[in-house]
């Protein structure tokens, strides 16, 4: 008998474990909102102020840190995916997210010299709009769903702006959506 409630005493233990090991950790990631929303938004800033204020033409060099901060992510998320045991619904949902995101940004990225930049700069403020509200959904953090409307209206309102602007605007638009979230996630559960 006393066997018998030790070993279901152990599978409850099992259980507990197994739950808490495939909860999706909301603080866990803030990191990387806190990261790319601080490098965009600075870098949106330095280049308004280097291009517009200061009149240098070639302010836009400020955006190649952001292929390092890839490189960073990239090895901060094998670290962690070698640590976790345990692949939820959740992070396989917001894997595929980001990388539909990243896919999409780096397209047009590569076709920016066709449309302008003027023209590209809102469609990145909706990528981050639908990006976020996505995320949002799927972790139920409702701070990321306000943020990803507030950068789609940004979206709306730089679209008929001149690009100078529109670098305030994106500015904006990545505090409202992954700078402001990013550090409400530290004491979300």
């Amino acid at each position: 008998m006393e066997q018998e409630k030790l070993e279901v005493n152990q599978s409850l233990n099992i259980i507990s474990e197994m739950i808490t090991a495939s909860r999706y950790n909301l603080a866990e990631d803030r990191i990387i909102y806190l990261m790319w929303g601080y490098a965009v938004a600075i870098s949106a800033i330095i280049h308004y102020i280097l291009q517009f204020q200061l009149g240098i033409k070639e302010a836009y060099y400020v955006w190649f840190s952001m292929p390092v901060l890839g490189i960073i992510q990239t090895i901060y998320f094998a670290k962690k995916k070698k640590r976790k045991r345990v692949h939820t619904y959740v992070n396989r949902a917001l894997s595929y997210i980001w990388l539909g995101f990243v896919l999409v940004l780096i397209s047009l990225l590569i076709i920016s010299p066709q449309i302008s930049w003027g023209g590209v700069y809102p469609v990145f403020m909706f990528l981050y709009g639908i990006a976020t509200i996505s995320t949002a959904g799927v972790i139920k953090f409702k701070p990321l769903a306000i943020g990803g409307v507030i950068s789609i209206c940004c979206g709306i309102i730089a679209a008929y702006l001149a690009f100078e602007y529109q670098l305030l605007l994106l500015s904006m638009a990545i505090i409202c959506s992954f700078v402001i979230p990013g550090h409400l996630l530290k004491n979300a559960n």
